[in-house]
């Protein structure tokens, strides 16, 4: 059998004060004052530098694991054809 919980129920309005206060945020309870004053966005980085720089660190482990013969298989390492 359902039994509610007994004792202080969610208050919504001393939520939001309270997590914007520890945020350091505002309370925006109106839909519209969000149009007068717009959260800061977000800052943009590029990954075009890390992509490059990971796709030249695989370019040389695979040519290294070539060269060492690293990707054979088992039974055939350190074998030339």
């Amino acid at each position: 059998m359902f039994q509610p919980k007994t004792g202080t129920l969610f208050v919504p309005d001393t939520t939001d004060t309270r997590a914007a206060s520890i945020s350091g945020g505002e309370q925006r309870t109106d839909v519209t004052s969000v149009y007068d004053d717009p959260p800061r966005s977000s800052q943009r980085v590029s990954l075009l530098p890390w992509l490059f720089i990971a796709s030249v660190v695989e370019l040389v482990t695979e040519i290294g694991g070539r060269r060492l013969n690293l990707w054979a298989r088992n039974g055939e390492r350190f074998t030339r054809t």
